[in-house]
């Protein structure tokens, strides 16, 4: 089979019915491009020698301190070659790896294979196999996926991601500004936008920060990146009524369990300032250094 354009065309061979030698038969067969992902499979091989130069630390160096440091669940939403979901699972976190673009998502698990990294063939902004698991997750990563949705497809997408998270899961979202590669389709998302947004299913800013493009070299003159990081402070499904709920509080590492009998707005606000304070004061540390 081989890819032209948009299609696929399968070649067979077939015997000739009148004696010797075999006939060739052409078949079009049509291939829908997941949206957002125009001129990914173009240059796969390209994109895995790229993103593979670039280190984990690297790349996230303005926010490492935000993730977990006791094992947790993560989920890479647009996992490209795998580099960041082998990373996390080589120190110890469960991983669940989401890439639409077979070019990139097959040789990514030959390239990172891992017991602790499930690969999904899934893709905003519906998410639908992904979120059929009915899993939540500690960690949800965007990394420069979130400027590849229009914006009725971001309204969904957001309130797709806010079903994967918990009270106390992060989100993690980067979005890359500059100009536009050839065959790429991406939209200039403010930062504004997509705080609000997110805002709206309980999901509130943390950190913000902004600096030059890492991870696509061809934005690091004239673009920049800015990386998002939030806090699930409310979630609907775990704080109903006369509902159980438990949560890591990464300042003392230990588990709290609390009983909900109603849900007051606001009823998170100390959670939320305490994990501000926290992670404001362990940032000042570390640079320090």
């Amino acid at each position: 089979m081989y890819r032209c354009g948009e299609s696929t065309i399968s070649v067979s061979l077939h015997p000739r019915p009148e004696g010797p030698g075999f006939s060739l038969n052409l078949v079009k067969m049509n291939s829908k491009v997941v949206s957002g992902t125009e001129g990914y499979a173009e240059e796969a091989a390209i994109l895995l020698d790229r993103y593979e130069r670039n280190s984990f630390e690297d790349v996230y160096a303005a926010v490492r301190s935000y993730f977990p440091e006791v094992s947790s669940t993560i989920v890479d939403i647009g996992s490209g070659t795998g580099r960041d979901a082998a990373y996390l699972a080589q120190i110890g976190h469960q991983v669940v790896a989401v890439e639409p673009t077979a070019e990139l998502r097959e040789p990514a698990k030959e390239l990172h294979p891992s017991e602790n990294i499930e690969w999904i063939d899934d893709s905003l902004p519906e998410l639908s196999q992904l979120l059929s698991l009915q899993s939540t997750f500690d960690v949800v990563i965007l990394n420069a996926v979130w400027m590849h949705l229009d914006k009725g497809q971001r309204e969904i997408a957001m309130e797709s991601i806010s079903k994967l998270t918990h009270v106390g899961s992060k989100l993690f979202i980067s979005l890359r500004h500059g100009p536009i590669p050839n065959y790429r389709r991406m939209f200039d998302v403010s930062c504004n936008e997509t705080i609000q947004l997110a805002s709206k299913y309980s999901i509130e800013l943390l950190f913000q920060t902004q600096g030059e493009s890492v991870a696509e070299p061809y934005l690091v003159e004239t673009g920049t990146t800015a990386d998002l990081t939030f806090l699930q402070s409310y979630s609907e499904s775990e704080c109903a009524v006369n509902t159980t709920y438990e949560f890591t509080l990464p300042f003392c590492n230990c588990r709290i369990s609390a009983q909900i009998d109603s849900y007051t707005p606001g009823a998170y606000s100390d959670y939320h300032r305490s994990q501000q304070s926290y992670y404001n004061e362990k940032n000042t540390k570390l640079n320090q250094l």
